[in-house]
């Protein structure tokens, strides 16, 4: 089993083999298998040349490197090949298949997975490819008939995923990646659906149940009190809302909610209590297997059970198969280190899916077990013990906080320190108990549990809002690179080393790179604009050496607070809007929850505060923003009314005509204005280029399909290649980049 019985040393092997898959799955192009394939083969030669000694070992880890580069590469390729092809985007298919997991109705409408059966449209080549692939099915303002595992016919739209449009803005092409979806299936309006009974198959039947105990909660408790009741005990998290999200993130307890692999254990223990009770009833069962191997088969039938019903989550599954490997161990009566578990349950899920490594439940599973393996211990004392496992866990998941959520939580050791026993001793067993009792028809006994758990989770949740916003706030971070995150994993690594180890929280400084990142800003006198992707919305920062200007704040719900956080933005010196539609003020309200605002000119039309008329002037240390239109006179409530802005550096002047229209422009133009970068709405920067000539014309939205189609080579637009990067230099220089330019990423498809 490992190098000490002197075979080769299975957990290096897989550690190796993951080191592999990660420099693959996060690769900004795709990687050529051949080149893994090659540096295999010559890894294998060397190992035959030299068998033994530090060459061979190192010779083996270089192919287990090698084999988990290759596989994984083989899955991207694979998975980016079955996307819908680029010729069939936006063709109109009839499809027909079984809904998997369960629906999200919210109240844009439906969101779904759908496998599909059967297509047929105008590309019959890639209405065939869709069989037996899996469509994210939306459905705008509709889709309440839709239920789990059930079977359906729908008449749909068929898109790519798209990829990131921006730092920060969702990625739905490496979320379809990771969950197997290849395309967005949009249902038509005017189009009727064809409900086609319920489906076939073991999968079908258990998301049906799921849903069934999930109404059934609903109807118990109602929606508000049953969200946290249905997370933890199905891993139905549909109830939850972005506040409770938000709350758990502030707190650092996401990783509780739904099914943790804690909460499998602990579940599993049934397993175990019942083959002891079985084994205290019939002692001759011993004679055919002694009761520690039975109570661990029992303990991972429970487990592999309990897993499946709730969702079979990457946390669930993990644990089901730690659970699994140490039976086998048991019954083998192998003798292994308390990381081999962990290890081949590793391995098995980078056998059966490699690009799991691009999820942060990989890493927030297997990666707080390890850390608690390595930093804990065996320790005869339990108190001390919890305490030790809560400072371990929660220091040592930091890097994976920073790097999926761009946030670390302030008080997620101390919040975790209270929330861990009460929610896995106490809400946990008690939402199952529920479970349990409904399955068996005890609805008396299941709805007093779930009546306790529900109360449970009040308390807890009360308690937590009750704490200070500025106590319980998250510190936001940059995306960290390879070399940060290494460093930060060098330095927890030292700091959890065991009690003696010289210098150990000298490790700390190695954090700090993670936690204070250096802001990438321009330099002094230069410019920088971000032209943001916001589907629907448009919204612009200006950037200088030290100041941060806010054009807008895009649709609601468009993601722009995380995109300007991604960027460094702690700070808005300067917020402008330049008209009161969603579109350009939709997301207001998040931009003034997530950042310090210093100075805000409303839009035209607005009073309570100061409105961007003409004459307003803003300056600072070289950079002033100056509101050209309208007049104060001007009649307001039409497209004509949006603000017109200037902004004039040692870098040139900016012109921000919103979405003024020609008229406008002649009137701006005849200010003898020479603007080197001018910025509109789509459909208004046909009116101001022939004004401007000399200026380089950006459009602040990507213009509609029709519009696309006849859009002028030379005019850059968002929906080229995502969120723009303008930087104008004071020494003349003018420098467009688009987004997936500048982070490229192998699942983009291009």
């Amino acid at each position: 089993m490992d190098a000490g019985q002197g075979r080769p040393g299975s957990s290096a092997f897989i550690a190796a083999a993951l080191v592999g898959a990660v420099a693959v799955a996060f690769a900004p192009t795709p990687v050529p298998v051949a080149v893994g394939v090659g540096a295999g083969m010559l890894a294998l030669l060397a190992r035959a040349m030299v068998p033994g000694g530090a060459l061979g070992h190192a010779a083996m880890l270089v192919f287990a490197v090698a084999c988990g580069a290759v596989w994984t590469g083989v899955h991207a390729q694979r998975a980016v090949a079955a996307f819908l092809p680029i010729e069939a985007e936006g063709v109109e298919a009839v499809i027909e298949g079984r809904i998997v997991g369960l629906p999200l109705h919210v109240r844009s409408g439906l969101v779904a997975t759908l496998e599909v059966e059967s297509a047929d449209g105008p590309w019959p080549a890639a209405a065939a490819a869709l069989v037996g692939r899996r469509v994210e099915l939306r459905w705008f303002r509709d889709g309440e008939g839709v239920q789990a595992g059930r079977r359906g016919r729908w008449t749909v739209g068929l898109h790519r995923p798209p990829p990131s449009r921006g730092p920060g803005l969702d990625d739905a092409a490496r979320r379809a990646v990771g969950d197997g979806v290849v395309a967005i299936a949009r249902v038509r309006g005017g189009s009727p659906a064809l409900d086609l009974g319920e489906a076939r198959g073991l999968g079908a039947v258990i998301d049906r149940w799921r849903e069934a105990v999930s109404t059934t909660l609903v109807d118990r408790l109602g929606s508000v009190r049953a969200r946290y009741v249905r997370a933890l005990s199905i891993g139905d998290t549909r109830g939850l809302v972005e506040q409770d999200w938000t709350l758990l993130r502030q707190f650092g307890l996401t990783h509780l909610i739904a099914i943790s692999g804690f909460h499998v254990a602990l579940v599993a223990l049934v397993g175990v209590a019942v083959v002891r009770v079985a084994w205290w009833l019939a002692p001759g069962a011993a004679r055919r297997c002694p009761r520690p191997i039975a109570a661990a088969w029992g303990a991972f039938g429970v487990a592999a059970v309990y897993a499946v019903l709730a969702g079979a989550s990457l946390p669930t599954v993990r644990t089901a198969l730690m659970i699994g490997i140490v039976a086998i161990v048991a019954t083998r009566r192998w003798r292994v280190g308390p990381l081999q578990p962990l290890a081949r349950a590793g391995g098995i899920v980078l056998a059966v899916d490699p690009l799991a490594v691009m999820t942060p439940g990989f890493w927030l599973s297997c990666g707080g077990v390890a850390l608690l393996v390595w930093g804990c211990g065996p320790t005869g004392r339990p108190v001390p013990g919890f305490l030790r496992a809560q400072w371990v866990a929660s220091l040592g998941l930091l890097p994976v906080l920073a790097a999926a959520f761009l946030a670390v939580p302030g008080l997620g050791p101390l919040a975790n320190l209270v929330a861990i026993p009460w929610i896995s001793l106490g809400v946990v067993p008690l939402a199952v108990a529920g479970v349990a009792a409904s399955a068996l028809g005890a609805d008396p006994w299941a709805a007093l549990c779930w009546q306790a758990a529900a109360g449970l989770m009040s308390m807890l949740e009360g308690a937590l809002r009750t704490v200070p916003a500025d106590l319980a706030m998250l510190w936001p971070v940059s995306p960290p690179s390879p070399l940060v995150l290494g460093a930060a994993a060098l330095g927890l690594g030292w700091v959890l080393m065991p009690r003696g180890t010289p210098f150990r929280l000298a490790g700390l400084l190695l954090l700090v790179p993670m936690l204070w990142p250096a802001s990438s800003r321009p330099a002094m006198g230069d410019l920088e604009v971000w032209v943001f992707d916001l589907p629907g919305g448009d919204a612009v920062l200006l950037r200088s050496a030290d100041h941060d200007v806010l054009v807008d704040a895009g649709p609601e719900g468009a993601g722009l607070p995380q995109a300007l956080q991604t960027l460094g933005v702690r700070r808005i010196d300067l917020w402008v809007q330049t008209r009161g539609n969603a579109g350009r003020a939709g997301g207001a309200a998040r931009v003034l929850e997530g950042l310090e605002v210093r100075e805000h000119w409303l839009p035209p039309g607005r009073s309570g505060g100061r409105v961007a008329l003409e004459g307003r002037t803003w300056s600072v240390e070289g950079v002033s923003v100056e509101v050209l239109h309208p007049h104060v006179d001007f009649p307001t409530g039409d497209t004509e009314a949006s603000a017109v802005l200037v902004a004039r550096g040692p870098a040139g002047q900016i012109l921000l005509a919103s979405d003024a229209g020609a008229w406008i422009a002649s009137r701006v133009a005849r200010g003898g204005l020479s603007p080197r970068l001018l910025l509109a709405g789509a459909p208004a920067l046909a009116g101001w280029s022939p004004r401007f000539p000399a200026a380089v014309a950006v459009a602040t939205r990507a213009p509609g399909p029709a519009a696309a189609r006849r859009w002028p080579p030379d005019r850059p637009h968002p929906g080229q290649g995502g969120t723009l990067r303008v930087r104008l230099s004071a020494d003349g220089g003018l420098e467009i980049r688009a987004w997936r330019d500048l982070q490229p990423r192998w699942w983009d498809g291009r």
